[in-house]
């Protein structure tokens, strides 16, 4: 069963963010989004902004941290539409997709596992951005270009 991140204490969320800080850190030292001393004040009001509103669940382990959904598509073809329509909404009952909202990983590999680890038939999309790119696609064309690891 997947956990919410909206109903844990702000403790906690804090925390998942510092894991996904370090997870950065020890695997993307020269990544843009490890928060820095001259970043922080920038970093932390944006956090604090989003912190409450986001509804879906989340996960981390050493490897990983991941916001995530369950969504409904209601246009395949509108990604950045679909992206607007299913922000900061809880896990929608009857959900065609899924939303990675917010990764940090040490390896592609490690959230390939996780979406296998947590995919259900009832997912036929994928929803995700990428460097302020939003993309949509099909869980079986996503499928079929994906190698076992």
């Amino acid at each position: 069963m997947p956990n919410l991140f909206y109903p844990i204490p702000k403790e906690e969320k804090v925390e998942f963010f510092v894991k996904c800080q370090e997870l950065l850190i020890k695997h993307h030292s020269t990544s843009n989004f490890i928060v820095k001393e001259s970043n922080l004040e920038e970093a932390a009001d944006i956090f604090m902004d989003k912190i409450d509103k986001y509804k879906g669940y989340y996960y981390f382990d050493e490897n990983v941290c991941i916001l995530w959904n369950h969504v409904f598509i209601s246009d395949p073809n509108d990604a950045n539409g679909s992206l607007i329509e299913n922000a900061y909404k809880a896990p929608h009952p009857n959900y065609n997709a899924a939303s990675m909202d917010f990764v940090v990983c040490r390896r592609v590999t490690d959230i390939l596992r996780f979406a296998k680890e947590n995919d259900s038939a009832q997912v036929k999309y994928l929803l995700s951005i990428k460097n302020g790119r939003t993309k949509l696609l099909k869980k079986e064309d996503l499928l079929k270009n994906i190698k076992s690891f």
